[in-house]
């Protein structure tokens, strides 16, 4: 007997800042509607209208994302990080959020899990990076000795394009101070990407960036990373810091990583700081810095750290 097929074709348009993996998605999504319906035709997918108070999906969020990337609907905040050995250094961590038309703030916490499920992390680091850069040129002109702590996403970390992007931006910045610039790097990254990383780091570092390693001391081996890697800074996980005043086993881990750091000219930042016991215990330990909301919350000037860290030692 005699074989009949049909063909099911599903389409989509390119967003050429939509992942790969969202438009294969999008595509095999407009197949299958079509093979349900009988088959034998192409579909092209209409991703849902999204309008404001919904966009819960996938599609939805994707939407929002590449609008806000296209339109100028992202604008980065900054968080100072205080200084507990009295040097002029300011640190200032960089975060990013979206902004809706009707002034609604969106907090990076909430649309980034899309932008890394469909591919759209790289754009933002770059859209993160280009927008701090006239800023760090700004706070140089007054003499301020800043320096931004940027994400770097675990997209961008293993995208060589993304290197060589951020080596030619860097290339026309010949005045940039040294150092004025450091990319936060999860610990975590070393486990599946230590080749990646190592590359990143090494770049970076020659290209007159620092480095954080950050969510630290929680890895396998978190004192041999500092050996391997030598990075300028580390940003402890926030989970070895909890509740450390009373507990004394936390208390130990974070004494030791800090002194190895220290004895290799690595700085210690603590995040979310949010008890004055917390800080005098800190300052004993070595750490150099701290930030959290209880000292100061983000905001979308760069402005100095306030003294409170230091009142409390």
């Amino acid at each position: 007997g005699s074989t009949s097929m049909t063909c099911s074709i599903g389409l989509t348009e390119i967003d050429p800042l939509a992942g790969s993996e969202l438009l294969l998605s999008q595509a095999m999504e407009a197949s299958h509607a079509v093979a349900g319906d009988g088959g034998n035709r192409y579909l092209v997918y209409q991703p849902e209208a999204v309008g404001e108070g919904e966009g819960g999906s996938d599609a939805g969020w994707v939407k929002r994302i590449s609008n806000a990337l296209k339109n100028e609907g992202l604008r980065l905040v900054y968080q100072p990080i205080a200084n507990l050995d009295g040097s002029d250094t300011e640190l200032q961590d960089v975060l990013v959020q979206m902004q809706t038309g009707e002034k609604q703030i969106i907090p990076a916490a909430e649309f980034l899990p899309y932008a890394e499920r469909h591919g759209l992390m790289t754009a933002i680091d770059k859209w993160v990076i280009a927008h701090v850069l006239p800023v760090l040129a700004a706070e140089a002109k007054k003499g301020a000795r800043t320096r931004f702590l940027v994400r770097i996403s675990r997209q961008s970390l293993i995208d060589a394009k993304m290197l060589a992007w951020i080596k030619a931006v860097l290339a026309k910045l010949p005045n940039m101070a040294p150092g004025s610039l450091v990319f936060q790097v999860p610990e975590a990254y070393l486990d599946k990407h230590l080749k990646e990383t190592k590359l990143f780091i090494d770049t970076m570092q020659k290209a007159r960036c620092a480095i954080a390693i950050v969510q630290f001391g929680r890895g396998r081996n978190s004192l041999g990373v500092l050996d391997h890697l030598k990075p300028n800074f580390i940003k402890l996980d926030d989970e070895l810091v909890r509740d450390m005043h009373t507990e004394h086993v936390k208390r130990e881990s974070v004494t030791t990583l800090v002194s190895k750091a220290k004895s290799q000219q690595i700085e210690t930042i603590v995040q979310r700081v949010e008890s004055a016991d917390t800080i005098a215990i800190l300052w004993q330990m070595g750490v150099q810095y701290i930030q959290g909301n209880y000292l100061q919350e983000p905001g979308t000037i760069v402005a100095a750290p306030t003294r409170r860290a230091m009142d409390h030692v």
